[in-house]
């Protein structure tokens, strides 16, 4: 027998982006949906032909927003109480469905989740409004609880069709949730994203969007090196910046700091015209001052970057990120740093970014994110395995994966480390843009059945420093590598 969901709805008519995700989510889940409709207001002749005459030219541009009338499709049938509920209804009919009914498991698209899946121009603004240039999470109202969740999700790409591919992506997340009981985590609701009214976000987002334009087309920005001190970790400010520029034909990202016997080295992704290999360079001791330009160790058709290098024994391999190939191999050093062959093949056929080992408490325990589908965001849910060996275990999924679902703080950005105790976990803030920052999360709880993490803050840096953002880094003694985007 069939699961079932319910969607409950204002009106039967929906935009075309909603309805094609109900009906994905019900062929691949194999799962039964119904509809259970409220009684929608009727508008006035002039209103309605007003919209009719604006959606023509919608409709034409941004075909994700024709409407469809799920009703003609989806069967619509009565609320059960045994049955789970998504509800895109108002804050008014969330209340009523719920106490009327009495449901165990009822969530609601937020306070104005009806506005979400209308079609026409009204769809479009309240999708531009609140999920493309103010930035607001998708919020959830878990039954009448008073908490509110919010599934957080990078919405700044200036892209409609990849926002809506995001939040498609995070609908069936939800839905798995309610049907199959799926404990997929969804971040505590924070306070939004800036401050004023909608309208004065809406002109500052204006004037951000436009300052980035003027960065990529005049400024021509590119990621590069730079150093500052460990002592900017307790208050998470860089104010003793330096930056390493790159040869003005490339650029620097993605900084690993290997401490071997032979010397300390810097394993670094090198951009040449548009694509990635990975480099190596001596750097010193005292001042992190690269002593020779990078040579370049590991070249593939792909793209390649995050070259993670670690030790068992007395052997180095690397795990570097090859997505584009959609492949996760591990390399062996023939000859450290410079001559590196492929050792072991770990994942074939899937996208994993930016895979983070970790050896702690006589185990190996991998960080990575993991892009589930060509329309999900691969900023937004963290994956953790665990192994005894990570040259010959197969590494077994951690039971609450994704363990973080929060394009705020998933992406790993470099290598785990203890300060004061604390086990801290660099991570990559992509809510507004790729690389957008570097957060610092604690991690509280580390097994085999639970892991848990709480995020202490961003790294700032002064207003008036040409550094505005970064998204690696790594620790040796009182120095800290990283890179930003300039």
């Amino acid at each position: 027998m069939k699961r079932k969901i319910t969607i409950a709805l204002e009106s039967p008519v929906v935009a075309q982006w909603f309805y094609d995700t109900l009906m994905g989510y019900a062929r691949t889940r194999k799962v039964q949906v119904s509809l259970y409709l409220k009684a929608s207001p009727r508008e006035g002749r002039l209103k309605r032909w007003l919209f009719s005459w604006l959606n023509g030219w919608i409709f034409r541009r941004f075909p994700f927003f024709e409407p469809v009338n799920g009703s003609r499709y989806i069967k619509v049938e009565p609320l059960k109480s045994g049955d789970p509920v998504l509800g895109a209804v108002s804050l008014k009919s969330a209340l009523s469905i719920t106490h009327s009914f009495k449901l165990d498991r009822c969530w609601f698209l937020g306070p104005k989740g009806h506005l979400l899946t209308r079609p026409g121009v009204r769809g479009l603004w309240y999708f531009y409004l609140h999920f493309f240039s103010l930035g607001s999470p998708l919020t959830i109202r878990k039954g009448v609880e008073d908490k509110t969740l919010g599934v957080f999700f990078q919405t700044r790409n200036f892209s409609f069709r990849k926002n809506i591919g995001f939040l498609q992506f995070n609908l069936e997340k939800i839905l798995d949730q309610l049907v199959f009981d799926h404990s997929r985590p969804l971040a505590l609701l924070e306070e939004r994203n800036g401050q004023g009214s909608n309208l004065s976000r809406v002109f500052k987002f204006q004037f951000w969007l436009l300052s980035q334009k003027f960065r990529e087309n005049i400024l021509k920005p590119r990621w590069q090196l730079m150093r500052m001190s460990t002592q900017s970790i307790g208050n998470l400010k860089g104010q003793d910046v330096a930056v390493v520029k790159p040869p003005s034909s490339r650029a620097w990202a993605d900084p690993m700091l290997v401490d071997a016997d032979s010397g300390l080295f810097l394993f670094l992704e090198e951009v040449e015209a548009g694509k990635g290999h990975l480099s190596v360079a001596e750097i010193d001791r005292g001042t992190l001052q690269m002593k020779a330009p990078p040579a370049k160790v590991l070249n593939r058709a792909t793209h390649l970057s995050y070259p993670y290098v670690f030790k068992v024994e007395n052997d180095w391999y690397m795990l570097p990120e090859n997505s584009s190939a959609k492949e996760v191999c591990i390399y062996k050093s023939d000859r450290f740093p410079l001559k590196w062959s492929r050792f072991r093949k770990v994942f074939s056929n899937q996208k994993w970014v930016d895979l983070t080992p970790f050896y702690h408490q006589q185990k190996w325990w991998i960080f990575g994110v993991k892009k589930e589908t060509s329309y999900a965001s691969s900023y937004q849910d963290l994956y953790l395995f665990y192994c005894d060996n990570i040259l010959e275990d197969e590494w077994v999924p951690h039971p609450q994966n994704p363990v973080v679902s929060d394009v705020r703080h998933a992406r790993p950005a470099g290598p785990l480390f203890f300060e004061n105790g604390q086990l801290l976990r660099p991570a990559q803030n992509c809510f507004d843009r790729y690389g957008g920052g570097l957060v610092l999360c604690e991690v509280t709880r580390l097994s085999e059945t639970h892991y848990a993490e709480q995020v202490r803050g961003q790294f700032q840096f002064p207003g008036n420093h040409k550094v505005s953002s970064c998204h690696t880094m790594g620790i040796y003694k009182n120095w800290i590598m990283g890179d930003c985007f300039i």
